[in-house]
């Protein structure tokens, strides 16, 4: 899960503006909820660019669902088993 501390780091590194920073609720790292992240994803939809929101949340690896987490645990799932010893010390044949 992204953490909102971080989200704020980025936009104070790309240059926003601290008046609209400021319009923003970070809880620290231990409070944050999904529902926190979502707030704050709304929220960076009305107040910034659209390449400033995906800049941020390619950053961080965070969106509006949260259903990305679930997504990249399948992923890295499915490489980890392409890629087990297992199956490096013994390739499956090629049929031409």
């Amino acid at each position: 899960m992204a953490l909102a501390y971080k989200i704020r780091e980025i936009m104070i590194n790309q240059g926003i503006q601290d008046e609209i920073i400021s319009q923003f609720c970070f809880p620290s790292p231990k409070e944050t909820t999904l529902e926190h992240l979502i707030n704050i994803a709304t929220l960076m939809e009305k107040l910034l660019t659209k390449e400033q929101c995906l800049s941020i949340m390619e950053q961080q690896g965070c969106c509006k669902t949260g259903k990305l987490e679930v997504g990249n645990r399948s992923f890295l799932s499915c490489l980890s088993r392409a890629f087990s010893p297992l199956e490096r010390k013994n390739p499956p044949k090629r049929v031409d």
